[in-house]
């Protein structure tokens, strides 16, 4: 059936969580290189967007089954969760799941955390050259605080927030 977001859930479904074989890219010791790995970020989002609609259709269970195998086949270890998994963390809050949707925060926050760490140890020098990346971290963090505000997870609210403002101030962008 076609939604309003023009997806076949029925056939997306189908392909996507049962008939598609990844080809082991959850195996660590695959070699991906960049534009696969840009790839997986783009099928993440198209698990994310999936779910995001079954849950519209109000077809939890199936909404569950798509973003499990979402992480099933592209995990953390082989690409890093980031800015393509806030959707898959929203999906995971809607469906009432904050254990899950609390751990992938952990990860997108570690991740971009280490990133952040880096961006700062470069010095002024790299400002103008890193603009784009620090924009993308920014809006991970913001997101995260957003979803975690919404679904009334105060400590992760506070902690995106003190981080949000240590790092404007730190890396001199605006907030």
């Amino acid at each position: 059936m076609f939604s309003r977001s023009g997806i076949n859930t029925d056939a997306m479904y189908e392909n996507m969580v049962n008939r598609f074989h990844w080809g082991g890219i959850q195996d660590p010791d695959v070699y991906l290189d960049e534009n696969i790995t840009r790839m997986l970020g783009n099928f993440r989002n198209s698990f994310a967007r999936l779910a995001m609609q079954l849950i519209a259709e109000n077809k939890s269970d199936s909404a569950r089954k798509t973003l499990d195998r979402c992480l099933e086949v592209i995990p953390d270890e082989v690409v890093p969760y980031n800015i393509y998994n806030l959707l898959v963390m929203q999906g995971y809050y809607q469906l009432g799941d904050t254990l899950k949707a609390n751990s992938i925060a952990d990860r997108i926050k570690k991740n971009v955390y280490q990133d952040m760490e880096y961006f700062m140890s470069l010095g002024k020098k790299y400002d103008n050259a890193l603009m784009y990346e620090k924009r993308v971290a920014f809006y991970s963090l913001d997101e995260i605080r957003r979803m975690a505000t919404e679904f009334k997870q105060t400590q992760l609210a506070i902690e995106m927030e003190q981080k949000l403002q240590e790092y404007a101030n730190s890396l001199s962008v605006p907030m």
